[in-house]
């Protein structure tokens, strides 16, 4: 099942800062993500609290996302280092 992607304003904002080179890696990722969720299993984990969150992980950095299943739509949330993404989520 192939989802679609939105990127929140926030998350949009961080990806253009991060270097060229990543951002290009990012976006891959996110894209395999959107075309076989189950294949990226490895390197997703569900994060605990008051939203529904999911965390890619993509080298030293760390793609927050919401997976919508009726919708069949993954939201990118934010996009950042992993000592500073987890902050005002």
């Amino acid at each position: 099942m192939r989802y679609s992607v939105f990127y929140e304003e926030r998350a949009a904002k961080e990806l253009a800062k991060i270097d060229r080179a990543y951002q290009l890696l990012i976006k891959k990722k996110i894209g395999q993500l959107a075309e076989d969720f189950e294949s990226m299993s490895g390197n997703l984990k569900s994060l605990k609290g008051e939203y529904d969150y999911f965390r890619l992980r993509v080298g030293s950095y760390r793609v927050i996302f919401h997976k919508d299943t009726r919708k069949i739509m993954i939201t990118i949330v934010r996009i950042g280092q992993r000592r500073e993404v987890y902050k005002d989520l």
